[in-house]
């Protein structure tokens, strides 16, 4: 468990490029980049509808990124699966991605980090 002086560095910063999503395939494809000063290890990916304050993460136990992402790099994700429990419309969607960095041995999510947009299902 880290303690609680390992912090996410401030100057990590992420942004969403693009969200495409299928309706039918209940799939998202996400493009990330890297606009911060540190590697990101991990990402957590939610999704749940714009007007629902709290999101639900659709790839748990899947987060760590194979190859870091390192500052100015982007990163695609494609066929990601929305839960039939999360509820997607055609307008009224949103994404948010929180990184996360390794301090010390630790992983640690980013909170003041996170990124959102909303996205349109076809």
């Amino acid at each position: 468990v880290p303690s609680d002086s390992e912090k996410c560095p401030t100057d990590v910063f992420i942004t969403i490029e693009k969200a495409e999503c299928s309706l039918s395939g209940r799939t998202l494809n996400l493009t990330i980049t890297n606009r911060g000063l540190f590697n990101i290890t991990a990402t957590f990916i939610r999704v749940g509808p714009v007007d629902k304050s709290v999101k639900v993460q659709i790839n748990p136990s899947n987060e760590t990124l194979l190859r870091p992402l390192s500052p100015g790099r982007s990163d695609t994700y494609l066929n990601l699966k929305i839960p039939s429990a999360i509820t997607i419309t055609q307008t009224s969607n949103e994404v948010e991605v929180q990184p996360a960095v390794v301090i010390n041995k630790f992983l640690v999510p980013c909170e003041s980090a996170i990124a959102s947009q909303t996205f349109e299902c076809n």
